[in-house]
C-alpha cells in the first residue's frame, strides 16, 4: 500500500529536517520554495502541504490562494507551521486557503493530530466528491458530470480554436440480452464494456454513462477521422471480446456515432449551445449507425 504523501514547503533546511523526522510514517517530500514546489506536484500526487507562512520570495499565504485558484491543486489541503501565532496570524491562514494551523515549535504530538484529522476529512471529502460524478453500476464518469466537463473544455475549444470529436455509443439488442439472460449478467456486461472502453481510450479522453446501454465520449483534440481510427481499436476490442458469467458465454457488438467540429460549420457562431448541437449530430449519426445494420461506425446522418 501506498504511504501518503506529504509535502513540506520551507526555506529553512532545519525545519524541514525537523518536521520530516516527526513524518516517519509518512513519505515526505521537500520544497525550500514555491518553483521547486510546483515541480513536486508536477509529478507527485500529494496528499497534504506543510507550509511555512514566513519565506523570503513568496510568503505561505500567497503561495495557498495560488493553489486555491488552481483547478489541479485546489483541492490538497493546507497545513500552516508558522512562528507567528496572534488571532490575526491564525485567522488570515484560514483566509488564504489553509485547512488548519500549527505554530512553532511544532509539537510532534499536535503536529500529527492534526495532520491525522485534515487527512480523514480529506479522504471523506473525495469520497462523496467520487459518488457525485460516477456511475455507481460501472465506476465510469455519470452523464451529469460529463456535461460539466465538457462545457469547461467548449470554453477552451471555442477561445483557442481547438479540435474536438464526440462520440456517441450505444450497445446492440441489449433488450434481448436483459430479456434472455437476466438483469445481473446485463449490468455485469455493462461494467464490463465501461472496463474495455476505459482501457482504450488516451487519459485526455472524456468518457461516460449517458443513460441505460449508452456511452458518450468526448476526444480531445482529435478530429472525427481520428477519432474513427480510436473508435476501431475500440470495435475490434469488444467484438472479439466473450462476456462470460454464471456459465454464459455472450458476443455483443457496438454502435458508433461521431461528429467534430467541421459538422458545425454553418450552424452560425460557435457559442454554449453549439455543443449541444454537437450532440445532437452524434446521436442522430448513431441512429443512423442503428437503422443501417448496426456494428459500425457511423460519420453519417444530419448534420
Amino acid at each position: 500500500m501506498n504511504k501518503t504523501k506529504i509535502l513540506i514547503v520551507d526555506d529553512s533546511d532545519i525545519n524541514r529536517y525537523v518536521l520530516e523526522s516527526m513524518l516517519t510514517n509518512f513519505e515526505v517530500l521537500e520544497a525550500s520554495n514555491d518553483a521547486e514546489m510546483y515541480d513536486i506536484l508536477n509529478v507527485h500526487n500529494v496528499d497534504l502541504i506543510l507550509l511555512d507562512v514566513m519565506m523570503p520570495k513568496k510568503n505561505g499565504h500567497e503561495i495557498a490562494i495560488e493553489l486555491s485558484e488552481t483547478t489541479k491543486y485546489c483541492d490538497i489541503p493546507i497545513i500552516f507551521v508558522s512562528a507567528k501565532d496572534t488571532a490575526e496570524d491564525i485567522l488570515q491562514g484560514f483566509e488564504s486557503g489553509g485547512f488548519d494551523y500549527v505554530t512553532k515549535p511544532v509539537d510532534e504530538i499536535i503536529l500529527k493530530a492534526r495532520i491525522n484529522s485534515v487527512l480523514k476529512h480529506s479522504k471523506k471529502e473525495q469520497t462523496l466528491e467520487k459518488q457525485a460524478i460516477t456511475d455507481p453500476l460501472t465506476g465510469i464518469y455519470n452523464r451529469r458530470y460529463f456535461f460539466e466537463r465538457a462545457r469547461q473544455d467548449w470554453d477552451l475549444v471555442i477561445r483557442h480554436n481547438r479540435l474536438m470529436t464526440v462520440c456517441m455509443i450505444d450497445i446492440d439488442h441489449f433488450k434481448n440480452v436483459n430479456d434472455q439472460y437476466g438483469h445481473d449478467i446485463g449490468d455485469f456486461i455493462l461494467v464490463e464494456i465501461s472496463k474495455l472502453l476505459h482501457e482504450n481510450l488516451r487519459l485526455s479522453d472524456l468518457l461516460a454513462r449517458y443513460g441505460g446501454e449508452e456511452f458518450i465520449i468526448m476526444f480531445s483534440g482529435y478530429t472525427k477521422e481520428e477519432a474513427f481510427l480510436a473508435c476501431m481499436r475500440i470495435r475490434q476490442s469488444i467484438n472479439q471480446h466473450v462476456f462470460e458469467m454464471n456459465g454464459q458465454r455472450i458476443k455483443l457488438t457496438l454502435t458508433y456515432g461521431l461528429a467534430d467540429m467541421s459538422d458545425l460549420k454553418g450552424k452560425g457562431a460557435l457559442n454554449s449551445q453549439s455543443l449541444d448541437t454537437l450532440i445532437k449530430i452524434a446521436d442522430q449519426r448513431l441512429y443512423h449507425g442503428k437503422q443501417s445494420g448496426r456494428n459500425m461506425i457511423s460519420m453519417q446522418g444530419e448534420s
